[in-house]
């Protein structure tokens, strides 16, 4: 049970910064400083990061929903209560103050569409049809599919996603790279 807590942890957190919307902006525009180190990170809630690097700001998985908006992730600890849980700690408008560009240019998808046992075909993490959602919801970006082929819960291979891709007709800007693999954009 340690091992599979340790698992969901990790994937959690590689999930929450892996289709994490960047979003820049030029520092003239933001209202955050950054010290003499260069940068300043700003957590806003959650896991949604406001960070300042040098002449740029980015925003980081931002959930910028009221509170109570989401229903609770079923058959999760406390699945009764709405998500997020608090209010965000300033207006929305703060949030992005700054940030003028909300276009990601390259968008990267943990699609393995693991699941975990008692939620069979309701996978933890995104898969086909989330990378065809992301192909048609930014349509300026590449789509880096990952997360696949390498952990035992995964239900989804580079192949099967690959053959999907095709299918749809999107490996214009759908990438699946091969461990090891280098991409430059």
């Amino acid at each position: 049970m340690m091992l599979f807590r340790s698992c969901f942890m990790m994937c959690a957190v590689l999930f929450s910064f892996s289709v994490a919307s960047v979003y820049a902006a030029d520092s003239a525009k933001s209202a955050a400083k950054t010290d003499d180190a260069g940068m300043q990170l700003q957590l806003i809630r959650n896991a949604t990061l406001k960070i300042q690097y040098g002449d740029t700001v980015f925003l980081l998985d931002p959930m910028l929903a009221a509170q109570g908006t989401y229903p609770g992730f079923a058959g999760t600890h406390r699945s009764e209560l709405r998500n997020p849980l608090v209010e965000l700690p300033m207006p929305v408008e703060d949030v992005v103050a700054g940030v003028d560009a909300f276009i990601p240019d390259v968008v990267v998808l943990n699609a393995g569409a693991a699941e975990v046992n008692g939620f069979e075909n309701d996978p933890i993490i995104m898969g086909r049809e989330d990378t065809l959602r992301a192909y048609q919801y930014a349509p300026q970006a590449r789509i880096v599919a990952v997360h696949m082929d390498a952990i035992n819960h995964m239900t989804l291979s580079r192949a099967e996603l690959a053959a999907y891709i095709a299918e749809q007709d999107i490996e214009d800007r759908v990438l699946i790279p091969a461990d090891g693999e280098t991409l430059n954009f």
